[in-house]
């Protein structure tokens, strides 16, 4: 691997295959302290963007994090995870973000015209699903 590999992978998303062809595995985790990751996303020529209110919280409650619903001025803690495949990293991380402040079927209604992407959801009560309009789901 070189270190533009790395941060192609990073920062942009997977570009293309590994060397030998196989697609990228990302690993999922439901907290940053977890020692395996729960879900594994094969890719390739995709982005992936995760989102969580408790990825960055500005009191150590964890009451105020750094997604802030519009509509309250609260955190939203309808979700523990949102991650978000797309065509290019902006898509992912804007999607993967506004997630956060939808439910399901909003998130559902908005994918209806973009069928390239795929939400992956954990809940606040930590059960997971994907939504994905695609027929083949990334």
């Amino acid at each position: 691997k070189t270190w533009l590999a790395e941060a192609l992978l990073h920062k942009a998303g997977a570009i293309g295959a590994q060397p030998d062809g196989r697609p990228w595995r990302i690993g999922l985790a439901t907290t940053e302290d977890a020692q395996q990751p729960d879900t594994v996303l094969d890719i390739v020529d995709r982005a992936v963007a995760t989102s969580s209110p408790s990825g960055f919280c500005f009191d150590d409650a964890g009451r105020f994090g750094h997604i802030i619903d519009p509509r309250s001025g609260a955190t939203p803690l309808r979700f523990r995870r949102v991650t978000v495949v797309a065509p290019d990293a902006a898509g992912a991380d804007a999607l993967s973000t506004a997630s956060n402040l939808m439910d399901p079927e909003a998130i559902r209604a908005m994918l209806a015209n973009r069928r390239e992407f795929a939400v992956h959801l954990v809940s606040a009560s930590g059960g997971s699903t994907t939504i994905s309009l695609a027929s083949r789901p990334a």
